[in-house]
């Protein structure tokens, strides 16, 4: 206690910025940029235990957590960025050792300008009453969510934030099952298990995360508590997931458990199948809840004759393949023909995919085309040199990398195959780049980052 009234009279003392922010302790601003992602994974327990479920009202809990992590992270990165412009930090050198960053700030830059030549339509300016994103959404994923967590280093704080997620997916899990298998209400329940999200797919993005996550950390957890309750988070998350239906992120579930085994076997030098056996697991419960919910059994049918009429060209109707996806996609692209360079807007092309599409939908259920048809080629490009320098540093720094920030990478990778068939939500967008923040950073490398 001493030392922290030391160092909050010395900054209030200081005479000359240099001193004002050298004395701000590294930990203290660490905190403050915890507070975005803080936020967002207590808004999950909020609307279970506050409002239990009012499926519209979750978005003001969201936006609410989203305005706290804008004040608190903006604060921490102003007070990084000031403790790095007065101790004689090279401006080059940061650009070298922040590419992600630095990728992201040229995607946002292009946001804009794509916007003010498409125009500040309502949509840009507050988004619609469904999805919320405007451009200042796209914006807060980019620059707070991302940039805050890239900015943790310290182990504590990284595990902290891991378990409090899941934590809260575990106790939504939960009250999912309960609710509908349990009880047999409808409370999580329309058509399929939906949580506490607007629509079931958005609720399997959050499971996707869910269940790698869980599994990476049962796979390098030291703590045997910690390891105990990361398994039954990833048996829950794979029962959920199941029952969810949402075969996409099903898909990802695998992928990100055959990443998770390829990257703990580089780290440790030697092949681990561990994740392999959780794999197996996966695919036991998945057999094992076939008789509740065949969903996932039947998509998995209808997926391998979708691939097999559009390889060979038999399909009486390819565009409805992948529930629909296959002509949003084909059209989707036609409009990015269209507009290259700039795109159509943030949803400029809502009114042609619901024209054209057999599913009547606005948006292409792929989120790298959304980012090329919203902002066009060039910011699709700029986000994507951006994940690949989050990747590459961590393969360049594999031998360095904490379980945490192991853990938030294959949770990441996951969370971007299953973007490959659905949209960016408000709600669901953030756990990505605070995921792919808290992957970037680890406690031996904290002088050579942001």
């Amino acid at each position: 206690m001493s030392n922290i009234r030391e160092q909050y009279r010395a900054v209030v003392q200081a005479k000359t910025p240099r001193a004002f922010f050298g004395n701000i302790p590294r930990s203290f601003i660490e905190l403050l940029a915890a507070v975005p992602a803080a936020a967002l994974f207590l808004t999950v327990p909020y609307q279970i235990l506050v409002t239990y479920l009012a499926p519209y009202g979750y978005a003001a809990a969201t936006v609410f957590a989203g305005r706290i992590g804008t004040f608190l992270g903006g604060a921490a990165l102003l007070l990084l960025l000031g403790k790095k412009c007065t101790d004689g930090t090279q401006v080059s050198a940061l650009c070298r050792r922040n590419l992600p960053l630095l990728c992201f700030c040229a995607a946002m830059l292009l946001m804009v300008f794509s916007t003010y030549l498409n125009g500040f339509t309502y949509a840009a300016l507050h988004g619609d009453l469904y999805r919320h994103e405007s451009l200042f959404t796209y914006l807060l994923y980019f620059g707070i969510y991302y940039t805050t967590a890239s900015v943790i280093s310290a182990p504590r704080v990284k595990k902290l934030l891991l378990y409090t997620f899941l934590a809260a997916a575990f106790l939504l899990n939960s009250a999912v099952v309960i609710e509908t298998y349990v009880r047999q209400t409808k409370m999580f329940f329309a058509e399929h298990t939906i949580g506490i999200f607007h629509q079931y797919n958005h609720y399997g993005y959050f499971l996707t995360v869910t269940v790698v996550l869980s599994a990476a950390l049962t796979l390098l957890e030291k703590t045997k508590p910690l390891r105990i309750f990361a398994f039954l988070s990833f048996l829950l998350g794979s029962a959920s997931l199941v029952l969810n239906g949402t075969f996409g992120c099903y898909l990802a579930c695998i992928a990100g458990l055959l990443f998770l085994t390829a990257a703990v076997s580089l780290c440790r030098r030697k092949f681990s199948p561990g994740a392999l056996v959780l794999l197996g697991i996966l695919l036991l419960v998945t057999a094992a809840l076939t008789p509740v919910d065949r969903t996932i059994y039947e998509k998995l049918f209808r997926f391998r004759n979708d691939v097999s009429g559009i390889t060979s060209g038999s399909a009486g109707n390819t565009d409805e393949a992948g529930t629909g996806r296959w002509g949003l996609w084909r059209v989707t692209l036609g409009e990015i023909r269209e507009h290259p360079l700039i795109g159509s807007g943030i949803e400029g092309i809502a009114d042609i995919l619901i024209a054209s599409s057999v599913f009547h939908t606005d948006r292409p259920h792929n989120e790298y085309l959304q980012y090329a048809a919203f902002f066009g080629i060039p910011t699709l490009i700029a986000y994507l040199c951006g994940l690949f320098f989050v990747f590459r540093s961590a393969l360049k720094h594999r031998a360095k990398t904490d379980a945490c920030s192991l853990a938030a990478l294959c949770a990441a990778f996951a969370y971007l195959v299953s973007a490959c068939f659905g949209n960016t939500m408000y709600y669901t967008a953030p756990y990505l780049f605070l995921f792919l923040g808290l992957s970037f950073r680890t406690g031996s490398r904290k002088d050579e980052t942001l």
